[in-house]
């Protein structure tokens, strides 16, 4: 049932007229011409063109009159003053239980069918579900009339369409409709939900399901509609253009028009971002309205800037250039000095006079041809060389085993030595040396002399580790003072 309220507001009159009463329609696809003069209507089982100024139905046919193919079921139009594009499914001449989706051109003045093209290849649905209103097989359209295109969404598959109309003779016969590119988004979100044209090189593509933000469930891309749609030039929501409900939204479906923003989420509320002059970006606003939230205008914040108008958001600046803080709106970023250190999204110039050189390069040395610590640690230990005897442990070895061979070589003598002075002096000298004992385990007192020698090496290999453990990280630390090498690295 279609119906046109009488009512008067102001000088504004509205009619209150039954247009059509009939069977339930599935699918009922309304839309006003752009001259606000005629309304026209695609349903199940009939199509419209109603005049609103004069109240009156200029054209009512039956759906199998006006189609030369049967069942085909509308899920979304858009339209010109002159012709309108229909995205809907129809059912397969082979299989009847099977329907494709195609995107038919209609001409409005008459109405008259003029040919269709498939929305996207190798892709049928079950015939219940394609006549069914179900939000899974829900289709989007909308055309350009300037570029004589249009571009459709079909988020079942994460798909939008690109199409060509081929419109301009007077001879509508010739009018065609063809799909010049299919862009797919990101599995499982919802891409081209609803689409938009924001101005004639620039779309808006609706995803459903972008859980990237904490502040919505859904996002807007805008792409240049002559690439392909891979990288967004920008996202709504985004950090400069957030969104602050009590509730996190799914946006449903998206309008442009004069490159404002006009989105309807699944809690019915509708969120209106209007286009802002260059220099400005659209903020939220709050209003106190839980159904209705409408963006307020701010200057693009230091460093960032905006040189066209739309309800997008400010760039930052590019190196070398600035946007001090001082001076909104920012069209354009300002240079900076030729000498000064300008970075991406400046306020202001940073002279390299002011501060001082620092390199923060480290030359790292190449990585040593021994790696293994026992085999350093036994390197290191029969290593001798005149440049470094001071830190040699074989060295210090040597003297201690030259001091023990001479002590040897004194009990000796008090051994063979008639007087008794010196052989009760050796005895003590025997004691001693059997508690030093750590080879004999005590037992001997020559494996007590000759334990000095050992301790010399432990120490020396002690003294090794811990200065090796210190030459860890590469970038603090220091030469060697354990080793004779002064290359050696723990790296």
């Amino acid at each position: 049932m279609i119906i046109l309220d009488n009512m008067t507001i102001g000088n504004i009159t509205i009619r209150d007229t039954l247009i059509w009463n009939g069977t339930h329609q599935e699918f009922m696809l309304l839309k006003v011409s752009p001259s606000q003069r005629y309304a026209y209507t695609f349903a199940d089982s009939f199509v419209l063109k109603f005049d609103i100024t004069q109240n009156r139905i200029v054209e009512l046919k039956a759906s199998q009159n006006f189609y030369p193919i049967p069942e085909k079921y509308p899920h979304a139009m858009d339209l010109t003053e002159d012709w309108a594009l229909i995205a809907a499914y129809a059912a397969t001449p082979g299989n009847a239980n099977l329907a494709a989706p195609i995107v038919f051109l209609c001409s409005l003045n008459p109405l008259q069918y003029l040919g269709f093209t498939s929305f996207v290849d190798d892709l049928l649905q079950v015939i219940s579900l394609a006549k069914t209103y179900n939000l899974a097989n829900h289709m989007s359209i909308s055309v350009n009339k300037g570029r004589q295109m249009a571009i459709a969404g079909y988020r079942l598959i994460n798909l939008v369409s690109s199409f060509t109309v081929n419109a301009t003779s007077t001879n509508m016969s010739t009018w065609t409709v063809q799909r010049v590119r299919i862009d797919v988004g990101p599995s499982n979100s919802g891409f081209g939900q609803s689409v938009a044209w924001i101005d004639n090189e620039t779309v808006a593509i609706n995803v459903l399901s972008a859980n990237a933000h904490s502040w919505s469930k859904s996002e807007v891309w805008t792409f240049a509609v002559d690439s392909p749609f891979t990288i967004p030039q920008y996202v709504f929501p985004n950090n400069q253009q957030t969104l602050t409900a009590y509730a996190t939204p799914r946006f449903y479906q998206i309008l442009s028009w004069s490159k404002n923003l006009f989105i309807l989420t699944e809690f019915t509320a509708i969120i209106f971002v209007p286009s802002q002059l260059p220099g400005y970006l659209s903020v939220w606003a709050d209003t106190g309205d839980i159904f209705l939230y409408i963006f307020g205008s701010s200057p693009c914040s230091p460093g960032k800037y905006k040189k066209e108008s739309g309800f997008g958001l400010c760039q930052a600046c590019p190196p070398q250039t600035k946007n001090p803080a001082y001076q909104p709106p920012c069209t354009q970023c300002l240079p900076c000095s030729s000498n000064s250190f300008c970075p991406l999204g400046s306020i202001t110039d940073v002279f390299y006079n002011n501060y001082s050189s620092y390199t923060q390069t480290y030359t790292y040395p190449d990585a040593p041809d021994m790696n293994n610590y026992d085999d350093l640690l036994v390197q290191n230990i029969f290593t001798i060389n005149t440049q470094c005897l001071l830190i040699s442990p074989l060295f210090w070895t040597l003297i201690v085993m030259t001091l023990c061979c001479i002590t040897w070589f004194l009990m000796t003598i008090g051994k063979v030595a008639p007087c008794q002075l010196l052989k009760q002096q050796r005895n003590r000298a025997k004691k001693f040396l059997k508690n030093t004992d750590i080879v004999g385990e005590g037992e001997r007192w020559i494996g007590g002399l000759f334990s000095f020698a050992i301790v010399v090496l432990f120490g020396f290999a002690f003294w090794f580790a811990d200065d090796y453990l210190k030459l860890y990280p590469i970038e603090t630390s220091s030469s060697p003072r354990a080793s004779c090498d002064s290359t050696l690295r723990n790296a």
